[in-house]
């Protein structure tokens, strides 16, 4: 149980998130989506096909191409952690998560 007996739940899932309290953030500039996914590494045409995706949905979002190669996507913008999840979902496993900013 989190903070005045709130249950914590991580989103769209339904059951609790262990040792942590959920607790909204204060401002939307405090909020940030985090997107983590596995594709599997076995189906090489396939994760050739999400990375080129991944690119360009990036693209579109910020006009340039240099990005992380680690599978996890940090930022403010929910429609973009929202559009990767969805993509991420059809090649492999992937997580949303809200969270908020500890030191902004």
């Amino acid at each position: 149980m989190g903070p005045n007996n709130t249950r914590v739940t991580r989103k769209g899932r339904g059951y609790p998130v262990p040792g942590v309290a959920y607790e909204p953030p204060s401002s939307e500039s405090e909020r940030v989506w985090v997107v983590d996914w596995d594709i599997p590494a076995a189906d090489k045409a396939a994760r050739q096909r999400f990375y080129r995706r991944l690119r360009y949905i990036w693209l579109n979002y910020y006009g340039d191409t240099r990005m992380s190669t680690m599978s996890v996507l940090i930022t403010d913008e929910e429609d973009l952690a929202r559009e990767v999840y969805q993509l991420a979902r059809r090649f492999g496993r992937a997580n949303l998560y809200e969270a908020r900013k500890v030191n902004p």
